[in-house]
């Protein structure tokens, strides 16, 4: 299932972002402090964007695990003016990868319910296959961000 995260969800989030942080993000991610990352799931979560997808543990009964989840950060544009979505963190455990466009359409039914104006969304490298979903699904490139760490 994929439902607007609670914070009992907060736990369950902190692992995602780590096995993203391990699998997907290393070289970005290489400062990864739990008690920051929290802090800042803390906001996401009371701010009510964050999504996370469930499905029933097998090994217990009536119990749920995260496979994925998803959140970001409401700010206004300071161009146009426009509530934007962006996105901090997007993840879904290889065996569910077939889910990410039932997430992403579950963000845009959040982001309306939120009167956001804009989604944006971001991938870290290069993967051919989640740009080619995200023009399938009505997105576009609207800027390249570059990045460089200041010690």
């Amino acid at each position: 299932m994929i439902r607007v995260a609670t914070i009992s969800d907060k736990l369950g989030l902190l692992d995602l972002i780590r096995e993203f942080a391990d699998t997907k993000a290393k070289e970005a991610m290489a400062k990864f402090d739990v008690t920051k990352v929290s802090d800042i799931v803390n906001k996401c979560i009371e701010a009510g964007t964050v999504l996370v997808m469930d499905i029933e543990d097998p090994e217990r009964l009536n119990c749920y695990k995260l496979v994925g989840g998803m959140a970001g950060l409401l700010f206004n544009s300071l161009m146009s003016y426009e509530l934007i979505y962006q996105d901090l963190f997007f993840y879904i455990q290889p065996s569910y990868l077939g889910y990410t466009k039932s997430m992403l359409n579950k963000l845009e039914e959040r982001c309306k319910e939120l009167k956001v104006d804009r989604i944006s969304m971001a991938t870290m490298g290069d993967n051919p296959r989640l740009d080619k979903l995200y023009e399938l699904l009505g997105y576009s490139i609207l800027e390249k961000h570059f990045s460089k760490e200041i010690i």
